[in-house]
């Protein structure tokens, strides 16, 4: 787990980690996004109702963001 999503609240964790591995097993680009765009919503989300603070949301939001990146390079340099 990375230290992004250990400063969570215990609660948010679980659907955090899972987000994250949804993204690790995404097979094809439109998967990584379709992922990246759920990460997405569940951050803004958070943000929305208070769970977590705004750096709290630009962080994790940067920190998927960067996973999925990295899942789209992968996968459109045919790696798993």
């Amino acid at each position: 787990m990375t230290d992004i999503l250990d400063h969570l609240p215990p609660v948010l964790r679980p659907q955090s980690e899972r987000i994250l591995a949804d993204i690790h097993a995404s097979g094809s680009t439109i998967d990584a996004v379709k992922n990246g765009a759920q990460a997405n919503g569940f951050v803004l989300g958070l943000w929305c109702c208070g769970g977590i603070d705004a750096q709290q949301a630009d962080a994790l939001s940067e920190f998927y963001d960067k996973v999925v990146e990295c899942r789209l390079k992968r996968l459109t340099l045919g790696l798993s």
